[in-house]
């Protein structure tokens, strides 16, 4: 399914940008891929696509993932600034913050 731009709140869909379109592309090459073959043809993939941090274990070798699916996530992550948007997320100073923060103190005093 193609996604077109988002009219409504001025915002481009990901797969408008050239690097979803690149990621794209490469789903139609990895889409038939079986596990069971990744990891035949990867030994290490466990390790290599598994990440552990604040307590917890995230498994991505489970997934139809390669080498390139992560090298064209990345550009992809950084043309929607997923970094800046997770920074402002858990600023003090975010809107959003602000907002919740706003909320939580007001719940139930009225």
């Amino acid at each position: 399914m193609k996604l077109e731009d988002d009219a409504m709140s001025g915002t481009t869909t990901l797969t408008a940008l050239p690097e979803g379109k690149a990621l794209e592309a490469h789903y139609e090459k990895v889409k038939d891929l079986k596990l069971r073959a990744l990891f035949a043809d990867s030994p290490g993939r466990g390790e290599r696509f598994g990440i552990e941090a604040a307590g917890l274990f995230l498994d991505y070798s489970k997934n139809r993932i390669t080498d390139d699916t992560v090298r064209l996530l990345i550009p992809l992550a950084r043309a929607r600034d997923v970094a800046g948007r997770r920074d402002a997320m858990f600023s003090i100073a975010s809107p959003s913050w602000k907002s919740s923060s706003r909320h939580s103190l007001s719940f139930g005093m009225e």
